[in-house]
């Protein structure tokens, strides 16, 4: 599996996330803004044209939620802040901006979120946001309830840090932070159980780390967690469903691994016994050998008449 099937994979979870905390989104808001006056709805945070700047920022924040919606009053006040922002990512800036100076698990939540979401060119920003809010108190206004979803159990309070830990995870590899990455990681496996899709993000990072012995062992013990056996489940209206097959997606990057860790080892073979016949590159022997060219057949003549086997 590549890099990008790995990164959607996370956008899923995700995306799974904020499914869940839609709830939150509709439910959860202050009603006391009238968005006709312009009124501030707190006095603990400095106001952005008459409206509180943190709930601003989680009133914009919540237009990227699936299934989210702007309460009614505040909808002219997040049009008016977004309506000249470039693009997405200028967006989700900006809704970081707007918490900058404010240290509170609010702040904190919606900064690493935001980052999180703008990619690549905020990743340091959200590795910052990210250690100081789950070093810190946790934000009490977020759902915390237990339910049933895609026919398991989720304790809201424990997804909402493991989206957290994810993001932290995903910033990390991006910066090389491998082993960060799989510190995060192994905090997200521990929280949500319910996430087998966790061990291909694991194996893709020892994958980028050159360990693909570690990768495959990822995978295989992975692939005897019982919860992988696909499960039927009705949903909200009664019509039955059932969950994704993951053992299916393991074996297939289990296979990628295998003969990539076994090209590797008969590379390494090659640059002792014959550094002269060599290819500069594994990714250079890789292609010589899928199309058996004569290079690789010669390769193959002189190994064996060295009494080696590759």
């Amino acid at each position: 599996m590549g890099v990008k099937e790995l990164f959607n994979k996370a956008v899923d979870y995700i995306m799974e996330t904020r499914v869940l905390n839609k709830a939150y989104y509709e439910n959860n808001l202050p009603d006391d803004y009238d968005s006709s006056a312009g009124q501030s709805m707190s006095k603990e945070n400095v106001s952005y044209n008459g409206v509180d700047k943190l709930e601003l920022a989680w009133q914009a924040f919540g237009t990227f939620g699936v299934g989210s919606s702007v309460k009614p009053q505040y909808i002219k006040a997040v049009n008016d802040f977004l309506k000249n922002t470039d693009s997405r990512i200028d967006a989700l800036k900006k809704i970081a901006e707007l918490c900058e100076g404010s240290k509170t698990p609010k702040a904190l939540y919606i900064k690493t979120k935001a980052y999180s979401w703008a990619g690549a060119t905020c990743r340091k920003e959200t590795i910052q946001n990210a250690l100081e809010y789950l070093n810190g108190a946790i934000w009490k206004d977020l759902p915390s309830n237990k339910f049933l979803y895609n026919g398991a159990e989720y304790d809201q309070r424990l997804a909402n840090l493991a989206d957290i830990w994810l993001d932290l995870a995903k910033a990390y590899e991006g910066e090389k932070e491998y082993e960060n990455s799989l510190k995060a990681l192994e905090k997200v496996k521990s929280l949500n159980s319910n996430f087998p899709g966790v061990a291909l993000l694991i194996a893709g990072v020892y994958k980028k780390m050159n360990k693909l012995d570690k990768a495959i062992e990822t995978l295989e013990i992975a692939k005897r967690d019982p919860q992988l056996k696909p499960r039927k489940w009705k949903d909200e209206w009664g019509f039955e469903q059932e969950t994704s097959d993951y053992r299916k997606m393991f074996d297939a990057d289990l296979t990628k691994y295998k003969e990539l860790y076994r090209d590797q080892c008969e590379y390494n073979k090659i640059l002792k016994i014959l550094p002269d016949l060599a290819p500069k590159s594994l990714s250079g022997y890789r292609r010589m050998k899928s199309i058996q060219s004569s290079n690789y057949l010669n390769i193959l003549d002189v190994a064996r008449n060295k009494g080696v086997d590759l």
